[in-house]
């Protein structure tokens, strides 16, 4: 009998615990325990639409993803991005447009932080992305975008997947404890599958 390590054992489990449609079934792992607890309510319309995004997660993981040379600035790119954004029909190729916003924003962020550490840089980074974008307020674009680069900067090929279940609406208007425990999620699941 071939026995597992406890991170094939982890990922196993959870595996298993997406395939349940007990909204009264919780599972939880920590360090040398995992537990399927019942509770007495079922789960909140959140928590089921987190299982479905982790469902299409697993499932896309393996696809494959070809990052394309970026040989523009950052600012031309974004305002690509925008255009197409602006131009597209289809969700799921918009969160991936998004999500490649969200990136661009990241690096730029950094090499602002870089030049001047001691300076508040999201007044100039909103300013430039203003610029780009002709939005009075990208303070939601820029929130919602680095929200998605967050969830999946390791695992780019999953967007496309996850925007049947995730709009950049309901990601920029989600409530912070909403993003967090989805953030949790996705971390978990990712470090248990990228092992």
């Amino acid at each position: 009998m071939n026995s597992l390590s406890w991170n094939e054992l982890t990922l196993q489990v959870t595996l298993l615990f997406q395939q349940t449609n007990d909204p009264t079934i919780r599972l939880e792992i920590t360090e040398g325990q995992i537990s399927l607890l019942k509770t007495s309510k079922g789960e909140t319309p959140w928590s089921i639409a987190v299982r479905k995004i982790g469902r299409e997660v697993i499932n896309a993981w393996e696809d494959p993803y070809e990052a394309q040379p970026d040989i523009l600035s950052n600012e031309n790119i974004i305002r690509n991005c925008w255009d197409k954004i602006k131009a597209s029909r289809s969700s799921a190729d918009v969160l991936a447009i998004y999500f490649k916003i969200g990136k661009y924003i990241s690096q730029y962020m950094t090499i602002l932080q870089s030049i001047n550490p001691d300076e508040d840089s999201l007044v100039e980074l909103l300013l430039w992305l203003q610029r780009i974008t002709e939005l009075y307020q990208p303070k939601f674009l820029y929130k919602a975008c680095l929200r998605l680069y967050a969830l999946f900067d390791s695992c780019p090929q999953v967007v496309k997947q996850v925007g049947k279940l995730l709009t950049i609406t309901k990601l920029g208007r989600m409530k912070k404890e909403d993003y967090d425990e989805l953030y949790q999620e996705m971390t978990a699941l990712k470090g248990l599958i990228s092992q």
